[in-house]
């Protein structure tokens, strides 16, 4: 497909709204260099053009109408059809259920705080409790070694009054396994046990960069240590109760 013919599509106030939304607007720029411009954007980064149409059905239309003959099929089928034009994938956010947002995981931590965490198995299971938690914010136990949750991984906190009491478990450490790996996004669930059962206390949602777990190593935030069990030994990575004190990690109000 010819760009030039998919930017004559548009007007040029058009043309200048996509490079402005896109950031790449130049003030007082005449027709001929905004079209130049457009030309440049989208045949250096078609698949910001693909992600642009998703969240504009006035230009998937137009798109539609170079690219394709006949009657608007619908959304769906218009944006496959654009993003294979442009040799490009059809964006993986079309494929997202929206249970698997990460506003609707929010909204499940936001709707959990004070509630009673639902646990299974013996008193002597300490996973037991964040199990529950696993099920408070997805509906079910995250089996193996996926990702708790496709927004973020999933970690209880046990607290008490203002403290945090123990040990984070991030994860085993195995020779095809690193924790941190999932890591990426972590939803601290806080957890408080009054009598015999657990409360939601609230939670914390951080984003972590590779080099944030090299200074939490380097500053003993991150540690190693046993995990597992006497029967089936492991090394495991846990964060300690220092490093959410030290970084104001506690539970938000929204």
């Amino acid at each position: 497909m010819k760009l030039e013919r998919l930017v004559a599509a548009f007007s040029d106030e058009e043309r200048r709204r996509l490079l402005a939304t896109d950031g790449a607007y130049p003030l007082d720029a005449p027709p001929g260099l905004v079209t130049a411009l457009l030309t440049s954007r989208i045949a250096g980064a078609p698949d910001r053009f693909v992600e642009a149409l998703r969240h504009h059905a006035s230009d998937l239309l137009r798109v539609w109408r170079v690219i394709a003959e006949g009657a608007y099929p619908g959304r769906s089928e218009a944006l496959r059809a654009a993003a294979h034009a442009l040799g490009q994938p059809v964006p993986d956010a079309e494929y997202a259920l929206p249970e698997h947002a990460l506003e609707a995981l929010l909204e499940r931590a936001r709707a959990a705080r004070g509630r009673r965490i639902p646990v299974k198995g013996a008193r002597r299971h300490k996973g037991r409790v964040g199990d529950g938690v696993e099920r408070l914010m997805t509906g079910a136990k995250v089996p193996g070694m996926a990702s708790d949750h496709p927004a973020a991984e999933i970690k209880s906190v046990p607290v008490r009054g203002d403290q945090v009491i123990e040990r984070v478990k991030l994860g085993v450490v195995s020779a095809r396994s690193n924790p941190v790996d999932k890591c990426a996004r972590i939803l601290f669930v806080f957890v408080e046990q009054r009598g015999a059962d657990h409360f939601v206390r609230g939670h914390h949602l951080r984003e972590f960069e590779p080099e944030n777990w090299e200074a939490m190593w380097r500053d003993g935030h991150l540690v190693e240590t046993a995990a597992g069990s006497p029967r089936f030994p492991a090394r495991g990575l846990y964060l300690t109760p220092k490093w959410f004190r030290s970084h104001g990690v506690w539970p938000t109000n929204g």
